[in-house]
């Protein structure tokens, strides 16, 4: 793997800002019908992702001593105060007159367990984005485990994954339809297969040899880059080819997998895209993204509102009312990353600097 950090996290970093400008808007919708489709696409990126950078931190064997409280702490302060703080302003927002602050489904979203109940009405309740976030405590909890077996048994891991997946193809036709979506798109025992896959990947790539990024092809690289970018281009345009149960998650695991595995490992070194992904405002982007990820929905939702009591009906003014969102969105990010989570961050690093 390569040794410099910095050629991997500014390329990475982007791609966190666009994924996550491609999921708002797919959340804005217009006559129901969203802007993009990329919903599906965005969140097996984001849990791979999350699989592979767990891994590069603590899948070395002789560093970063993996320490399951500190770690679970550090996971949580990175996580949580922004996932309640956008919970909150989603209830004051969105929900206030669906269901009062004692809900059985706002303590739900509360204590990050939304997503084991297969009902709709439960997962997207609150801060409709916020499933995907309860979904990563769940990793979190179960990481250590599925670090130690996969250093220690990795053809093994291999294996299982294999038996797994041949489980999940052949019991996915016959799922109810009910719960489906709950079950395939949102339950975090089975999104933690997208998690394992970023494992792997993220193993792969330590047990490789650190290369000097002086040997790079420039020309190798970057049609590496397109050729895999090409990839999931095509694999978005075809998505409708398959049932949507597998659009749900499995359609992607393999471009996404590429994906990540490209712009990580980078094996002739970065190419053109890679250092187009590295200009400082999209770098920036990407750490706004986790902020702006979990503000989206309510900002959307803000403006319509708002659009719709000074002018008139907001879908008679959808461009605007994109604008507004955006603004909002971005105002919004802003604070919650500069008060909230840039705290938090620092918080767990100094915690983890001055650990004996």
């Amino acid at each position: 793997m390569d040794g410099s950090k910095a050629h991997i996290i500014k390329p990475i970093q982007s791609l966190r800002g666009i994924f996550a400008m491609l999921i708002f808007l797919h959340h804005f919708t217009i006559n129901k019908v969203p802007l993009n489709d990329t919903g599906n696409m965005c969140v097996v990126f984001f849990i791979v992702l999350t699989g592979v950078v767990l891994m590069l931190g603590y899948g070395r064997s002789d560093e970063h001593r993996l320490r399951y409280r500190d770690f679970m702490r550090r996971r949580m302060l990175r996580i949580y105060p922004v996932y309640f703080v956008t919970l909150l302003l989603a209830t004051v927002v969105v929900t206030v007159n669906r269901w009062a602050g004692l809900s059985p489904k706002f303590w739900a979203d509360v204590f990050m367990v939304q997503t084991w109940i297969p009902v709709k009405s439960w997962f997207f309740s609150g801060n409709n984005p916020s499933w995907f976030v309860a979904d990563y405590l769940y990793f979190y909890l179960l990481f250590p485990l599925l670090l130690a077996l996969t250093r220690k048994h990795f053809r093994i891991c291999l294996l299982g994954m294999c038996i797994v997946l041949a489980i999940y193809f052949i019991v996915l036709p016959h799922l109810p339809a009910a719960y489906s979506e709950g079950i395939v798109y949102v339950a975090p025992y089975t999104r933690v297969i997208d998690f394992s896959i970023g494992i792997l990947i993220g193993y792969v790539i330590v047990s490789q040899t650190e290369k000097d990024f002086r040997d790079r092809d420039v020309i190798k690289a970057t049609v590496l880059e397109i050729v895999v970018v090409g990839f999931l281009a095509v694999t978005y345009l075809t998505r409708t080819a398959v049932p949507e149960i597998y659009q749900w998650a499995s359609w992607w695991w393999v471009p996404v997998g590429l994906l990540v595995y490209c712009f990580v490992e980078m094996p002739f070194g970065p190419g053109l895209i890679s250092r187009l992904l590295s200009m400082k405002l999209l770098v920036k982007s990407g750490d706004l993204s986790y902020s702006f990820f979990l503000s989206g929905f309510f900002c959307i939702d803000a403006s319509r509102k708002i659009v719709s009591k000074t002018i008139g009906f907001w879908e008679n003014y959808p461009w605007l009312t994109l604008v507004l969102s955006l603004t909002l969105c971005f105002i919004s990010s802003l604070i919650i990353y500069r008060f909230v989570e840039l705290p938090m961050i620092r918080r767990g690093s100094l915690a983890q600097r001055n650990r004996p």
